[in-house]
């Protein structure tokens, strides 16, 4: 729906701005992937992968990439 110039429904201004990324979700790899392979890491190291940058930490037998901006 588009904005209404005469009852301003819809309106394109907004006094609270909407957030489109509000809660990234990571990435989840098993330790013992076959098709990931990642370096041994520490929780907060940061590694290049596939064209991005993660941040990682470990949950279990899993690691958790975080993508960095």
């Amino acid at each position: 729906m588009g904005y209404c110039p005469r009852c301003g429904e819809n309106s394109t201004l907004s006094t609270s701005p909407v957030s489109t990324n509000a809660r990234r979700l990571p990435l989840r790899v098993s330790s013992n992937s076959t098709i990931v392979s990642l370096p041994q890491v520490a929780d907060g190291d940061a590694v290049y992968y596939g064209g991005m940058r993660f941040r990682v930490e470990h949950s279990g037998d899993d690691l958790l990439l975080w993508a960095i901006e």
